[in-house]
């Protein structure tokens, strides 16, 4: 961003997150934002008028586009500018929205993401030796109701894909990686290269020992234990490992809300809230968005999780959301423990 509107940006956020402009807000604090001096009229001393241009992903601008929002967020985030900036001679004059793949792109055309990932869930690739799929597959399985999908390649990998683009496009698209590490996992330099994708962008990596502790770049993260439990108890501890950690727990955040926000299903919007409802910290940020939108699926949500919603609401000063008459919540039934 140019130096001298950089100096406003706190002051824009501010005014977006207090006057509830909750769409721009997200999109100005969560963008990429650059600005240049689109005009300067040299009369009476000179002015300058800048344009402002935000990047944002492309499912972001698809939304808000489908929506037919973006005008408004570009207009309210205008008018933030201009308002922050008081009574000095330059001016904000536009803000437009770019949308941008973001994706590493090379040779082997890894660019876009794995196409065996769920559509809006949270993405966890899972590691293993081709010895152990049973486990993965079995984790994969657990880890959908939380929200997750999870990548296996040796189960999702059709035999006419060229593996390992697909492997590398997962690679590039995951939000976090699992690691099964067993005795065996270091002797595959593919298992290696793995892990060393996560390190290289940074993502939480979670190990789990089953039979081998970390190692090398691992050998600093506590390992989950999987000795005598099931999968759907390592899945838990995935999820318990994911909303402990300060950047993968506000990605999940986001993409629960979207999954809940953005579905028809009374059984799934109610299976999410349940697991909304299990974090402890949430950015006010993100429960102000949440609250604003979550009218759209009331009549979808159980009222037990209503209550709780308002509960959690009334202790973040957000305002009640109204009792919708719901049919009976299904019943739900305990499912076959599943070896690990």
């Amino acid at each position: 961003m140019n130096q001298e509107l950089k100096s406003y940006y706190s002051t824009v956020a501010e005014l977006l997150k207090e006057e509830k402009q909750m769409d721009a807000y997200r999109i100005f604090t969560g963008g990429d934002v650059t600005s240049y001096v689109d005009y300067h009229d040299g009369w009476d001393g000179g002015i300058d008028f800048y344009a402002v241009e935000i990047t944002v992903d492309v499912k972001t601008y698809v939304a808000l586009r489908n929506r037919g929002i973006i005008e408004d967020v570009c207009s309210q985030i205008t008018a933030a500018f201009n308002d922050s900036m008081g009574n000095i001679r330059d001016s904000v004059r536009s803000v437009s929205l770019t949308p941008s793949a973001t994706t590493i792109v090379d040779e082997r055309k890894i660019s876009e993401p794995s196409s065996y990932w769920k559509v809006g869930y949270y993405k966890v690739f899972i590691s293993h030796v081709s010895k152990y799929k049973g486990s993965a597959s079995n984790l994969k399985l657990m880890l959908e109701p939380y929200g997750i999908s999870a990548f296996v390649a040796h189960e999702d990998i059709k035999p006419t894909k060229e593996w390992e683009v697909e492997i590398e496009r997962a690679l590039f698209s995951m939000n976090a990686l699992c690691a099964i590490l067993t005795p065996d996992f270091n002797k595959s330099s593919w298992c290696d290269q793995e892990v060393g994708y996560a390190f290289g962008r940074n993502i939480l990596c979670i190990p789990i020992d089953k039979g081998q502790l970390p190692y090398g770049m691992f050998g600093k993260i506590q390992a989950l234990k999987s000795e005598g439990k099931n999968a759907q108890q390592i899945a838990e501890s995935v999820f318990n490992a994911i909303i402990d950690n300060d950047k993968s727990r506000n990605e999940y955040v986001h993409t629960l809300m979207n999954l809940i926000l953005n579905n028809k299903s009374e059984e799934l919007v109610n299976q999410w809230i349940s697991v909304l409802l299990r974090i402890n910290t949430i950015e006010h940020a993100d429960l102000e968005y949440f609250n604003s939108h979550v009218s759209e699926v009331v009549a979808l949500i159980s009222k037990e999780n209503l209550a709780a919603l308002n509960s959690l609401f009334a202790d973040n000063n957000l305002q009640q959301v109204g009792v919708q008459p719901v049919a009976a919540m299904p019943e739900i039934v305990d499912v076959d423990d599943l070896p690990f």
